[in-house]
């Protein structure tokens, strides 16, 4: 019987991470992979670059987090918004990956100039939500 892996039963083998560039979600994003030992990139067209993504905020959206729902709405793929202050954030995420499984996941939100704090923040939340997907 051959042994199969958490991460080759959800169908993520070498999850990559790409990202845009700006302070806050995508460098913790960015961050985040690096620290799991994911393969991560920044990437200028990150939401078409990818099969899937992830969009991070406290409150409403600012404009490049709503930016990225458009464009991933508009060339079909899928995406979702995660409040990281909601009490089930972590098993949203977890449940949507599982459900989509991506090997390309593009990770966009807030920019630490619109939520000040937000890049500790959402650090901290991939750090748990790519556990499962470290090497």
């Amino acid at each position: 019987m051959e042994h199969r892996s958490y991460q080759q039963t959800l169908g993520l083998d070498g999850l990559r991470i790409v990202c845009g560039s700006h302070a806050g979600v995508d460098r913790a994003a960015l961050d985040a992979a690096l620290a799991r030992g994911l393969q991560a990139l920044e990437s200028p067209r990150s939401v078409r670059d990818s099969q899937a993504t992830l969009i991070l905020t406290v409150g409403a959206l600012d404009r490049g987090a709503r930016l990225a729902a458009e464009i991933a709405e508009r060339i079909g793929r899928p995406f979702i918004v995660i409040p990281l202050e909601a009490a089930d954030a972590l098993e949203r995420a977890r449940a949507w990956l599982a459900e989509v499984r991506p090997q390309v996941l593009n990770i966009a939100g807030s920019r630490e100039s619109f939520h000040p704090g937000i890049y500790g923040r959402a650090f901290a939340f991939l750090s748990r939500v790519l556990r499962p997907y470290a090497p």
